[in-house]
């Protein structure tokens, strides 16, 4: 026993300090979200924004959970914007425990690394949203089962032609037990995993950890209505035993003699049902549980993090920040009192870097309560981005003219009240170019009425047409052919450009680019 234990001991240990990579199925992942998904009260990071500021990928970088449900409750903490501190000092104060309890942190692991990782999105969905409580007549399958059974026994002990007997029976009983699973859609599976999942919760309760962590404290509270349903389940688990081979084989035999797993849901079911609520308080405890270790293993192995302050108004400040998925990243520190901010520079400087930095910090600072940087003050404000607008080739909408509808929606947003930190990226580069900045001017203008824009341009005409309510920041080019761009945030407009010097870095035939500097300067001559 103790080989097997330090064993695993050793694989949780370095999960803890370098996680395996895999690859992650997102629909099964954000079934969580999807089913609990709160009120327009509640702020959320919404599709369009997670997908801009590519936080999948970032998700891969925190997420080292044992269990499926961790994984989902991880997405779900994510996607959710909390407008309490105290809450986020709170969740912020068990990772940390967590992080420095080696002991309490490994006991947890130990009966999480129970719970088998799988697909829980059935047994998300059935708690979430309806568990398939199937009616059948009781007393029609009891007798069925005491005639199956009484008829192998006699066929058996009576012997001879009565042996033919037996042949029906298993075909019946094979025929009941594939129908059932096939009309309750895995239920068997499912309620197994919430057997696993109501055990584990009752190991946890008895390990005592309330003071130390809030969500064992749930479970010890109910440890007593933990242990009830757990000998209701007993009867469906252990047909469901795929950890043992030899349980399995049995209870597949007993499935051929009579319809047990039938005949145990009919009898089970509604008691099981009666305790869904206590099942969701298990699920969310354990899974928090799971979150909370794998955000204490994520900030273990990131030296560069701040707590932030999170005050309402629009100023942020953040010193030297940097993108999670950058590894030779150049921090930057950036600051607004309340104007919206106009960053322009050349191509492939770092401009949609810094945007999406600041929005990874703002998602970061508010789920998870720690920022990339050396220290960070943050508005509580809710994010939404337009960088990566697409062609709806499938809609038949053209590149302009989804990004119209994002901006739209913003603006609709600014009227309501809403306050919010708009991230947009290159505005409107699908049309041309007066009524580029004519339109971006102008909406600009709008969306910066009481909420934090941080937008990006090639177009510097945008710089005097937005007067005070944008201040202005820049990235340029070194002039270094070896290192053209050294990243750095830099206050004012930039008034380099660089797009023909790539053209010619790339190895373009001089006479095209050429030709291309002397067009360049009888447009600049003509505006």
């Amino acid at each position: 026993m103790g080989y097997f234990r330090n064993r695993k001991l050793k694989q949780l240990r370095a999960q803890w300090q370098s996680p395996k990579t895999w690859d992650r199925e997102f629909s099964s992942i954000r079934i969580l979200f999807d089913l609990t998904r709160p009120s327009s009260d509640q702020a959320v990071v919404d599709d369009k924004t997670w997908h801009d500021l590519d936080m999948d990928s970032v998700f891969r970088k925190v997420d080292s959970t044992i269990t499926s449900v961790g994984q989902q409750y991880l997405y779900r903490k994510l996607r959710l914007l909390q407008d309490s501190n105290s809450r986020l000092e709170d969740d912020f104060k068990v990772a940390t425990t967590l992080k420095e309890d080696r002991d309490l942190r490994e006991a947890l692991q130990l009966n999480l690394s129970m719970l088998k990782q799988g697909d829980a999105k059935l047994v998300s969905k059935t708690l979430f949203d309806t568990i398939p409580a199937y009616t059948f007549p009781k007393l029609a399958i009891f007798i069925w089962s005491l005639l199956s059974l009484a008829t192998l026994f006699f066929a058996a002990y009576l012997g001879g032609a009565y042996l033919f007997l037996i042949l029906p029976i298993v075909i019946a009983n094979f025929s009941i037990s594939r129908y059932f699973e096939g009309i309750s859609d895995g239920i068997a599976d499912i309620l197994y995993y919430l057997y696993n999942l109501v055990s584990i919760s009752e190991r946890i309760a008895k390990l005592e950890l309330s003071r130390k962590i809030p969500a064992c404290k749930d479970l010890e509270d109910r440890r007593s209505s933990i242990a009830k349903v757990k000998k209701v389940m007993r009867r469906i688990a252990i047909s469901q035993s795929s950890e043992n081979l030899l349980v399995n084989n049995a209870m597949y035999l007993l499935n051929l003699t009579f319809p047990y797993d039938f005949l145990v849901y009919s009898l089970s079911i509604k008691s099981i049902v009666s305790e869904t609520e206590l099942m969701k308080a298990c699920y969310l405890a354990v899974a928090s549980i799971d979150s909370s270790i794998s955000t204490a293993s994520y900030i273990n192995r990131n030296d560069h993090l701040c707590n932030p302050t999170l005050a309402s108004g629009d100023a942020m400040e953040l010193e030297d920040a940097y993108h999670p998925l950058v590894d030779n990243y150049v921090a930057n520190s950036f600051s607004t009192k309340g104007p919206s901010v106009l960053v322009t520079g050349s191509n492939m400087a770092g401009k949609t870097t810094f945007i999406k930095t600041i929005g990874v910090n703002v998602i970061f600072a508010r789920s998870l309560w720690i920022c990339h940087a050396t220290q960070a003050r943050i508005p509580l404000v809710d994010v939404y981005s337009s960088i990566k607008t697409e062609d709806g080739l499938i809609d038949g909408k053209s590149f302009y003219f989804s990004e119209l509808e994002r901006l739209k929606t913003f603006i609709e947003m600014a009227g309501a009240g809403k306050k919010c930190l708009f991230l947009i990226d290159e505005i409107y580069r699908g049309t041309n170019t007066i009524e580029r900045i004519a339109g971006a001017a102008t909406v600009l203008q709008e969306l910066a009425k009481g909420n934090l824009v941080l937008v990006t341009t090639h177009d510097i005409e945008l710089a005097s047409m937005l007067g005070s309510q944008f201040e202005q920041w820049h990235f340029e080019e070194t002039g270094n052919i070896d290192k053209p761009f050294d990243y750095k945030l830099k206050p004012g407009v930039c008034t380099s450009r660089n797009a023909l010097k790539l053209m010619a870095s790339m190895g373009y035939p001089e006479h095209v680019t050429d030709r291309a500097k002397r067009f360049a300067l009888d447009l600049d001559v003509e505006q």
